[in-house]
Parts: C-alpha cells; structure tokens; sequence
C-alpha cells in the first residue's frame, strides 16, 4: 500500500467531508453499533467514524498507515470522547488479539494487493472477538463500470476514456473475490449489500466545474491531460440546467461477515 500519497496530503483532506445519510441507515440495516467496541482501518481522516459514534459505539479506535491522516482524525474528532489513534498498517496492527467487537474498513481493500489483502484479512480475524463482525464498504468493477448519468458522474470517466478501465480493472475486486477471501480467514454469516452513497451535493454546474478541476490527485485521472479533462468536464456540464442542484452519487458494495 502507497503511504507517500496519503503522507503528501494536507490533513484536512480526508475529514472536511461527511458521511452521507445514504450510508448511516445502510450500516444500521446491517449491523447492531450500540455499545461495541470498534476499530476502523483505514481511518483516514475520521468521516466514517463520526456515524459510528453517533450509532452507539462504546469505544472506537482509528487506525491508519499515514501519520497525516491521523492529524486529520484528530482535529475531526477532537470533540468525541472515546476515541483513540494507533499508527498501523492494515496488515499489522499494534491491537490486541480479540479486542474488538466490530471492524470497518471502508474503500481500503482496493488499495492492496491480493496478498496484502487476505493478510489483512487475517489480521482482522485476530483482532476480533468470536462472533465479531467486519464491515467492508469498496466499489466493485460493477460498480464502477455503471452507464454514466446525471447522478452518476464517475460513469464518465470511462464512457469517454475507455483505458481508464484497465486502472480500475488492476485495483477493484469482484464480489466473489471477497466473499472467497472472508471465508478463507474464518468468516461466515455473511451479508453483501449495494447503496448509492451521495459524495457530495453541489448548488450549480459551475461548482461541479470547479470541483472536478480541483479534485486532489484526480484519483484516475492523472492518466488522462489536462485537455481531454477539460473536455470531458464541458459535456458532463452540458447536461444541466443553469442553476441546477447537483446530487453526485456513487454506488458502493458493503459486505458484513462474522468471525466464526
């Protein structure tokens, strides 16, 4: 896994945003937070372990790989009580065996590689109570591959790039894939569901415009120029109204799993 990205952001970069409500009610359709013990992996900036405070969680402690990251989660959560920081990989964490009730890792898998990620199954696995449950939130190669729409903005991305596909195809796993991992490490009971988790909600195309030019490390698209973005950005545009709200949405795979 790549820390020198993470590690070259500013701290704010991970936590200025917010869960959407999409994501809230999907977790509390799947799991049971209220008093738990939780460890998110991955932590990034904290976004997602604001709604599990909010859920109930007892304890919650944020793990991640980049010391900037970390800074950001502080700062975001500095007004919640509960909550603790470890400097870890997500294949080798500092956490005791068995001391956790629940694990979230959220769009974190597709940042390791097949070994690193079964290895941190495994960790996983270690770190958990039996009858403990993980929840992974990623994007699947369906997901990803989804016809572009006015919600649906990403779409984009590979309806007018198609080799954009082969950076994806080299990063997301099938379901199936994951489902064969979470068994191999001692999983069972598991639940697999899909959601439309809103990224973000802009007033005007203009605020679109100005946020797909700005976005940091353009995810995949520093494999395109800065001429094709220009382009690509003037058709999405192109399709609403001056003054249209915009509601980006992005459709997401979450499978929950117990530890047998």
């Amino acid at each position: 896994m790549n820390q020198n990205f993470f590690n070259e952001l500013q701290p704010s970069t991970y936590a200025t945003r917010q869960a959407s409500p999409e994501w809230k009610e999907a977790i509390e359709s799947l799991v049971t937070v209220q008093d738990h013990a939780v460890v998110d992996i991955g932590c990034g900036g904290g976004i997602y372990t604001k709604p599990m405070i909010e859920l109930g969680a007892k304890q919650i402690t944020c793990v991640d790989g980049s010391e900037v990251m970390l800074q950001g989660a502080k700062e975001n959560l500095a007004n919640f009580s509960g909550v603790s920081f470890e400097l870890g990989d997500a294949t080798a964490t500092p956490l005791q065996d068995e001391s956790a009730d629940m694990v979230l890792e959220r769009a974190l898998i597709h940042h390791l590689n097949r070994a690193q990620f079964r290895e941190n199954m495994t960790e996983v696995h270690r770190i958990l109570q039996t009858g403990g449950q993980v929840i992974l939130q990623d994007r699947t190669l369906e997901d990803c591959f989804l016809p572009p729409s006015k919600e649906h903005i990403r779409g984009y991305f590979f309806s007018e790039f198609p080799q954009l596909k082969t950076v994806e195809k080299n990063r997301r796993y099938h379901s199936n894939t994951v489902v064969t991992e979470l068994h191999q490490a001692g999983f069972h009971k598991i639940k697999i569901k899909t959601i439309w988790e809103t990224r973000k909600v802009f007033n005007n195309r203009e605020e679109l415009e100005e946020d797909l030019l700005n976005r940091t490390g353009r995810s995949i698209l520093h494999d395109i120029t800065d001429a094709e973005l220009r382009d690509m950005i003037d058709n999405i545009i192109s399709s609403y109204k001056p003054g249209e709200p915009i509601y980006e949405k992005d459709r997401w795979t979450i499978w929950v799993a117990e530890k047998a």
